[in-house]
C-alpha cells in the first residue's frame, strides 16, 4: 500500500463481504481491522476480498512476527538503496552527456542518443518496476491510484 486509495479500495472491498460490520485499513501499519458477523464470514472471503481489491492479506494467525517484518523492511530498503544508487549513477551519466554545449568534458559516446536510451532503459523498467506491477494490477481492478500516475507520468517523459 502506498496512499489513501490503496486504503480506500481495500475498505470498500472489505465492507461489501456480506456480513462485514465494520472495516478499517490504516496506511501506516498496513493493517485492517475487520469486525463481522463470524457465522456470515470467514477468514478465506475476508482474504478474497483483499485480494480482488489487488492485494495480499495475512489472517492474524499467519501474521509474521515482528522480528520476520523487520528483516523484510530492511530487505526491502537494501533493494531500494541499490535501485537508487544505479538510478543516480546511470542519470549522471545521462545528464553528463545531454548537455555538450555546456559541460564540455563529456566523453563522445555518452552524446549518443542510443547510448542515452540504453542508460535510461534500466532506470526506468528496472527501477520503476514496482510502479508498473502496482498499475497492472490496479487496472486489472479498474481503478487508479499513485503507482497509475507515476507509471504513465514517466513511461510517457521516457
Amino acid at each position: 500500500m502506498h496512499c489513501a486509495s490503496c486504503v480506500a479500495a481495500i475498505e470498500g472491498s472489505l465492507k461489501k463481504v456480506d456480513g462485514v460490520l465494520e472495516a478499517t485499513v490504516n496506511l501506516a501499519t498496513e493493517k485492517a481491522m475487520v469486525t463481522f458477523d463470524p457465522e456470515r464470514v470467514t477468514d478465506e472471503r475476508l482474504r478474497s476480498a483483499v485480494s480482488n481489491a489487488g492485494y495480499q492479506a495475512l489472517i492474524n494467525e499467519e501474521a509474521k512476527t515482528e522480528s520476520d517484518e523487520e528483516k523484510e523492511k530492511q530487505k526491502e530498503l537494501r533493494d531500494l538503496r541499490i535501485k537508487v544508487i544505479v538510478s543516480l549513477v546511470l542519470g549522471g551519466l545521462i545528464l553528463w552527456g545531454s548537455f555538450p554545449g555546456i559541460i564540455k568534458t563529456a566523453p563522445v559516446f555518452l552524446k549518443n542518443f542510443w547510448v542515452q536510451l540504453f542508460l535510461a532503459t534500466p532506470v526506468q523498467f528496472w527501477a520503476g518496476f514496482a510502479f508498473y506491477r502496482a498499475t497492472i494490477s490496479a487496472l486489472k481492478h479498474r481503478t487508479a491510484n499513485m503507482d497509475t500516475l507515476v507509471a504513465i507520468g514517466t513511461t510517457v517523459a521516457f
